[in-house]
């Protein structure tokens, strides 16, 4: 492609030269040097656009028979396949690690329900073991009232027992 650039420049250069050389220098004049130089100059141009655009229309065509070719349809299969396995694998590492994540989440969320009714269930502990003793006490001083009143009472029977005898053995 370089080479077919190179040549078709080449070519344009002998065309250019040959005809100036049919010229003699003393006939030429500055206005026709000028026209000279600027014809060698588009026809450069455009010998130059033109190589170009050959190079480019058969790259085009090069890329057009590799992208119709099965091996090219074949490479680009694999390779979509890899990409979508490399994919796939991402996403179910990414997926993982949310769920375990979320277990985690889950897991920390019952243990803590879990020291809550554990704190819960103590302090009901506590409070009925509070009330237990308030009732015992209750009843402790209710047993001694109840015993003080039994005293008292086995104390004024004996008494009235005494003053029965006594009153008996003054009758008699």
């Amino acid at each position: 492609r370089r080479r077919s650039r190179e040549k078709a420049k080449e070519r344009g250069r002998k065309r250019r030269r040959s005809s100036s050389s049919r010229r003699s220098v003393e006939e030429l004049t500055p206005e026709m040097l000028e026209a000279q130089r600027k014809q060698k100059a588009l026809e450069e141009k455009l010998i130059e656009e033109e190589v170009w655009r050959r190079y480019e229309a058969e790259l085009q065509s090069a890329l057009d028979q590799r992208l119709a070719s099965t091996e090219f349809r074949e490479m680009v299969k694999v390779k979509v396949d890899q990409e979508r396995t490399r994919l796939e694998e991402v996403m179910l590492r990414e997926v993982e690690e949310a769920k375990q994540a979320i277990l985690e989440d889950v897991t920390r969320k019952q243990k803590e329900e879990e020291e809550k009714e554990r704190a819960e269930e103590e302090l009901r502990k506590k409070e009925a073991e509070k009330e237990q003793a308030v009732k015992q006490k209750q009843l402790e001083a209710q047993a001694k009232l109840d015993e003080q009143r039994l005293k008292d009472l086995e104390q004024r029977q004996e008494e009235q027992r005494k003053r029965r005898d006594a009153k008996v053995a003054e009758e008699a």
